[in-house]
């Protein structure tokens, strides 16, 4: 019964998650994606007109990741809902952000950046993310 509670909580908050994630949309650029065009921009010019065409087509698979991070949190509750933990738990995870350091670390960047007045105006996705968060951390639980 314990377990079937986990179950039923960690699916929803991942879901719920997810659904602020998505409300949020696309203005909140990801912290990783801010780090790969830093270095891209930054050493892209060492690289070899081969490895180029990759590099972008990795950033372009990463920024589709982010703006479909929501997607991703809402089928990592329905598999949680189906008792596929592990798969649940990695799409949560990709969805919802890596975790409370990924969460602290790209806060503090947009608190150091911006202010605190972005603390405001992109909570729905700080809220999102918390709940995916704790969703995979109860999952784990559950598991």
């Amino acid at each position: 019964m314990k377990r079937r509670g986990a179950i039923l909580f960690s699916g929803s908050l991942a879901i719920l998650g997810g659904l602020l994630i998505l409300a949020s949309g696309a203005r909140m650029q990801s912290f990783l994606l801010d780090a790969v065009l830093f270095v891209y921009q930054r050493d892209g010019g060492v690289l070899p007109s081969t490895m180029k065409p990759l590099v972008e087509t990795f950033i372009l698979v990463v920024s589709l990741i982010i703006l479909l991070g929501g997607f991703l949190a809402i089928i990592g509750g329905f598999a949680i809902f189906r008792n596929h933990f592990t798969m649940g738990k990695i799409l949560i995870a990709l969805g919802g952000g890596i975790g409370f350091g990924g969460i602290a670390f790209s806060m503090g960047y947009d608190i150091y950046a911006y202010g605190f007045s972005v603390l405001i105006s992109r909570f729905d996705y700080w809220i999102g993310l918390l709940f995916a968060t704790v969703a995979r951390y109860v999952a784990k639980d559950a598991s």
